[in-house]
């Protein structure tokens, strides 16, 4: 499998989730705004939604710039040392 395969699957996975977090914000928004776990949430979804749409940008063109490939993998980095972990602790 090749990277540029690697980063379709990788978008086709998240795409579904995002769209549920965003509607799980929007939709709770209101009711849990000030609740601890909600900045945290906000944060997932923002990070998550900046993810999906570097991997559209990479999946999309056929040569992908190595800096467009290394904003994804630290995007991912990110996601999983900082957000992830501050958000289920």
């Amino acid at each position: 499998m090749t990277d540029r395969e690697k980063y379709i699957k990788a978008h086709a996975l998240l795409v579904p989730q995002a769209q549920l977090l965003h509607l799980f914000y929007h939709r709770n928004k209101n009711q849990h705004r000030v609740a601890k776990w909600w900045v945290e949430l906000g944060i997932l979804r923002r990070g998550v939604r900046r993810l999906v749409g570097e991997l559209a940008v990479v999946s999309g063109r056929f040569g992908a710039r190595e800096s467009e490939e290394e904003r994804v993998r630290g995007r991912v980095r990110e996601l999983e040392g900082r957000i992830i972990r501050s958000a289920f602790l």
